[in-house]
């Protein structure tokens, strides 16, 4: 896609894609509760730092935080709007996790069976994203993202000894929270940037 970036034709478009998408994204984050960025996993007052759901938002906050480092200025103009098609699917997997935080779950692990069911629940994630009939190109970029670390997290879980002590399961169900979240939000991106695209 970067390679596009040489078409005089194409530059006018993607400018002006990276120059809608930076406002909805700014617009679209400026809309959140009020996020402590040194304390994210913090919902609605309250702490969930010990817990897989406080680990996720705490993974997924980093790429939308204002302090963050982005690419919107990327020279490369394609590769910066790809950086926002991220960016969105980032902001939309905390948003919906941190709701569901806010809406009582906490997704407390207490048995390797209570990893499994996270686990089902990405996999499930990554197979109707994957199946989105919504600019799949667009999409199957970030889900081989999400798919590694849906990899890494199985590997994580496979090299726990058999009397593993459940607080070692937080990290790899917090991992399956991220995946769920970002596979779920990606569809969603793809559109946004693809409407950018066509304008």
């Amino acid at each position: 896609m970067a390679g596009l970036d040489d078409s005089p034709t194409l530059r006018p478009r993607y400018r002006a894609a990276r120059s809608t998408l930076r406002a909805d994204f700014e617009s679209e984050r400026a809309e959140l509760p009020a996020v402590d960025g040194d304390r994210p996993w913090t919902v609605e007052g309250v702490d969930v730092s010990e817990t897989p759901a406080g680990e996720a938002l705490d993974d997924l906050y980093q790429p939308i935080d204002p302090e963050y480092e982005d690419g919107w200025a990327d020279g490369t103009l394609a590769r910066s709007v790809l950086w926002g098609h991220r960016s969105f699917v980032s902001l939309r997997a905390f948003a919906s996790l941190r709701a569901r935080v806010a809406e009582g779950e906490r997704f407390e692990i207490e048995s390797v069976e209570d990893v499994a069911a996270l686990r089902s629940e990405a996999v499930d994630a990554v197979r109707s994203a994957n199946a989105d009939p919504a600019v799949p190109t667009l999409t199957r970029a970030v889900l081989a993202d999400v798919v590694r670390g849906l990899a890494n997290a199985d590997a994580d879980l496979a090299s726990s000894d058999d009397e593993v002590r459940v607080v070692s399961l937080r990290y790899p169900a917090a991992n399956y929270l991220v995946v769920a979240a970002r596979a779920n939000a990606t569809p969603s991106a793809s559109d946004h940037v693809a409407s950018a695209l066509r304008e």
